[in-house]
Order: structure tokens, then C-alpha cells, then sequence
């Protein structure tokens, strides 16, 4: 199964990029497996089998969805209050 490329050029890459890399990632996977499926008759078993696991796969979405938008709120705390990880 193809899936797009993670790069991660250097340390400095806000973490919210890389969970929207993911995120295209379980795309690819959930259209691939949907496709897959399409070529198998309806009401099959295998056909059903490809279409939980792009089921699966848009639930893993979901998750990282839920992670990137928490962290792009994390990663703008501190351009309002610089330091407030400190002592934590």
C-alpha cells in the first residue's frame, strides 16, 4: 500500500505538521482500502473485511485529528505566556 512520505527536516518542525502528515497518511490508507474494496462484489466477505479497515483507518484520523488540533493550541501557548511550562 502506498503511503505519502513523513519528512521531518529538522527539530524545529512544530508537531502539529507532523500529525497532519500522519493524518494524510491514514488518508491514503482509508482510500486505498476503499478502492480495494470496490473491486470485490457487494456483500462479501472480503469486501466487508476492506471496508472495516478503511473504517478503521478513519478513526485513526480522527484521533490525530483531535491530537493536532490540541497541539496546535498547545503550541501557541507560548506566544502568550512565555515560560508557563516552567516548573511543571
Amino acid at each position: 500500500m502506498p503511503l505519502p512520505e513523513i519528512r521531518i527536516p529538522d527539530e524545529m518542525v512544530p508537531l502539529s505538521e507532523i500529525l497532519e502528515s500522519a493524518m494524510n497518511a491514514e488518508l491514503a490508507a482509508q482510500e486505498f482500502y476503499n478502492s480495494f474494496a470496490s473491486q470485490f462484489p457487494a456483500g462479501t466477505d472480503m469486501r466487508k473485511t476492506l471496508e472495516f479497515f478503511a473504517t478503521m483507518e478513519m478513526g485513526h484520523y480522527r484521533l490525530l485529528e483531535i491530537e493536532r488540533d490540541n497541539m496546535q493550541r498547545f503550541e501557541s501557548y507560548d506566544a502568550y505566556w512565555p515560560m508557563i511550562h516552567i516548573g511543571s
